[in-house]
C-alpha cells in the first residue's frame, strides 16, 4: 500500500513539473512572440488562461512520451498531437496562426523549430537525470555491497 501511494505521488510531482515547464514555456515564447511582432507588453486574463489550458493538453500528451511504445512512433504521435492541439487552440482562442496561408506556412515552421528545441531541451535533462541516479545506484550498490 505504501508503495502504491509512493507511486501516486512521484507521478503526481512529475506530472506538476511538466505542466509547470510547459506553461513557462509558453508564456516565455508568447511574451516574446507579442512582444517583437505586435508590441504587446501584457496579457489578458483569458489569454494566460487559454496558455494554461494549452499546457495542461501538452502536460497529458507528453505522458505519451512515458509509455513503451517504440521511441521515433512516441515522439511522431506526440508531435502530430502536439500540432494539431496548438491548430485547434488557435482557432478556438482567436489565436490567428491559421488566418491566412502564409502566417499558417510561417507558423508551421516555427513549431518545428521550437518543438525540436523544447525535445533537445527534455532529452538533455532526463540523459543528465538518468546518468545522475544510474550514479547514486552504482554508489549505493558499492556501499551496501560490504554489509
Amino acid at each position: 500500500m505504501k508503495k502504491h501511494i509512493i507511486k501516486h505521488i512521484s507521478f503526481g510531482a512529475g506530472v506538476k513539473f511538466m505542466f509547470s515547464m510547459y506553461f513557462m514555456l509558453f508564456m516565455a515564447f508568447s511574451t516574446l512572440g507579442s512582444y517583437f511582432l505586435h508590441g504587446t507588453r501584457e496579457f489578458l486574463i483569458i489569454t494566460i488562461w487559454q496558455i494554461a489550458g494549452a499546457a495542461v493538453v501538452f502536460t497529458a500528451l507528453h505522458t505519451i512520451q512515458i509509455t513503451k511504445m517504440k521511441p521515433m512512433i512516441r515522439i511522431l504521435i506526440h508531435g502530430l498531437l502536439s500540432y494539431i492541439t496548438v491548430i485547434i487552440f488557435s482557432l478556438l482562442c482567436g489565436w490567428g496562426f491559421a488566418e491566412t496561408p502564409n502566417v499558417f506556412f510561417q507558423f508551421t515552421i516555427s513549431f518545428l523549430v521550437i518543438y525540436a528545441v523544447v525535445f533537445i531541451g527534455f532529452t538533455l535533462y532526463y540523459k543528465s537525470e538518468e546518468e545522475t541516479l544510474n550514479r547514486k545506484l552504482a554508489e549505493y550498490k558499492k556501499n551496501n555491497q560490504n554489509e
